[in-house]
């Protein structure tokens, strides 16, 4: 694991990497078959306590538009791969969840799990509470900004490093946006940044944009990030009923 420190607000030195082994969290994406998405769409509700139950869930939605339709994601926190592995092979245990993925099975035609680390470095600078700290009153939409960087070893730390100065002025100039948490990739494809923000609706999001154009240091950082980037995309996911993060 890197272990790089960014320059942040007010020039305070800060490290974006820990030094000792911080939480996982865990995206799972399933691209499902069109013909039976609603039928491992409704499974997945009826199973919702279940899984939660057995796995700590984050966040349960799906692919509204910006991405491949028919797709789920749902976002999972432990506190190491150990923890991963022994909770996932004791819901294995449980016949009723047994059940539930033999049917889900013939529902979904590819997965991809990719484990993530949380910057709470950039977080905690702007007083931010990260995914621990998300909680929601009502429904909402998420925003998930993908940035595939290229590769390299200060890539990501630069990444911050740039999202750090200008984050400051965004929140400044965009009260209602909800930055959830900010993740880094660790195990598969690498140099992935994600932001996930909450809006309480699509023409929500859409202000947010339209305030964000009137944060000078924010568009300067996003600038400066392009240059790191082969490649951006955001894409709306719908939480659904049984999902914590609404």
């Amino acid at each position: 694991m890197l272990a790089t420190c960014c320059r942040l607000p007010r020039a305070r030195l800060v490290r974006c990497y820990s030094t000792t082994a911080p939480p996982i969290f865990e995206l799972r994406t399933y691209n499902l078959i069109p013909q039976h998405a609603a039928t491992y769409l409704e499974g997945s509700a009826v199973h919702g306590n279940l899984r939660k139950t057995h796995l700590p869930l984050l966040f349960f939605g799906t692919v509204e538009t910006g991405g491949q339709l028919n797709t789920v994601q749902h976002l999972y926190k432990y506190p190491s791969l150990e923890a991963r592995d022994d909770a996932r092979k004791a819901a294995a245990a449980d016949p009723n969840w047994q059940m539930w993925l033999k049917l889900s099975r013939t529902c979904v035609e590819r997965t991809q799990s990719i484990i993530f680390n949380e910057a709470k470095a950039v977080l905690d600078a702007n007083s931010l509470p990260g995914a621990d700290g998300h909680r929601t009153d009502s429904k909402g939409i998420y925003e998930f900004r993908q940035y595939q960087l290229r590769l390299g070893y200060p890539t990501v730390p630069n990444f911050l490093k740039f999202y750090g100065a200008g984050l400051p002025s965004k929140l400044a100039a965009d009260k209602r946006a909800q930055l959830v948490t900010l993740l880094y990739s660790d195990l598969g494809p690498l140099n992935i940044v994600i932001e996930i923000w909450r809006h309480d609706s699509p023409s929500a999001m859409m202000d947010s944009r339209v305030a964000s154009r009137e944060a000078t240091e924010w568009k300067t950082a996003i600038g400066n990030i392009a240059d790191l980037a082969h490649s951006f995309q955001n894409t709306i996911l719908i939480p659904q009923s049984f999902s914590p993060w609404q």
